[in-house]
This record gives C-alpha cells, structure tokens and sequence, in this order.
C-alpha cells in the first residue's frame, strides 16, 4: 500500500496525529485513497485527498471513528473522496 500512494497522500495521514496515531484509521483512508485513485485518477487525487481529510478530521470531532466497525469506517471515509463531478 505505502508504494501505491503518493507523498502528498503520506504527508497528509501522517503529519495528523489524530489520523496517523490511530493504526486503523490511517489505513482506512490509505485504502480509500487507492480505490477513489482508481476512480478519480491520480491527477484528481491532491485535491481531493485535501478535502477528504478536511471532512475526516471533522467527523472524527463528532464521531471518533476508531469505535466504528471496519466495514463502517470504510464507508466513511470512501465518501469523503468524492470529485467536483461526482458532488454536483
């Protein structure tokens, strides 16, 4: 996984300790981050992986995300990456 996603996608799980600490979330956005890749393509994904850690971080306020299931957090975090395209 750590050589499919790009340096930005690192910067931004591990230089938030509220994402980076927690071992399951940081994977669960890593692997979101490869499947909108695939969906959005790797030029969409700054951006967007910018925007969807906005949103995780604001979640993880209301819901800490580390209590959800795996099934469930994976859901959450695939839909924070969504494009322009797909939000109008």
């Amino acid at each position: 996984m750590l050589a499919e996603l790009t340096e930005d996608a690192m910067v931004q799980i591990t230089e938030r300790p509220s994402i980076g600490g927690d071992t399951r979330v940081a994977r669960a956005f890593a692997e979101g981050w490869l499947r909108a890749a695939g969906r959005l393509g790797r030029p969409a994904m700054e951006g967007a992986t910018r925007e969807a850690i906005v949103r995780l971080r604001l979640r993880n306020q209301v819901q800490l995300l580390a209590e959800v299931g795996d099934r469930e957090l994976s859901e959450i975090v695939d839909s924070f990456f969504v494009s322009d395209q797909e939000r109008t």
